[in-house]
């Protein structure tokens, strides 16, 4: 029990760090996109393509967290 609730520990860890990571990742496009850079340019593909990368690993991993919450709590439970 006690490996299964450090293992959850450090995904949260992780689960915040990669939000950091996109919340960063966000403010640069948005800073882009308000800058006037053009859509079709390289900056603003590159830091969308990073954006996007960065939120399907932050949703992976949140499902990954919210999985072993659940079997933690279940597991207390019983």
């Amino acid at each position: 029990m006690r490996n299964r609730k450090t293992e959850l520990v450090l995904t949260a860890v992780q689960l915040a760090r990669l939000g950091e990571e996109l919340d960063t990742a966000r403010a640069e496009l948005k800073r882009l996109a308000e800058s006037g850079a053009a859509y079709d340019s390289e900056k603003m593909k590159t830091a969308l393509q990073t954006c996007q990368a960065l939120d399907l690993r932050w949703n992976a991993l949140e499902q990954k967290y919210l999985a072993q919450k659940n079997s933690v709590t279940g597991e207390s439970k019983a």
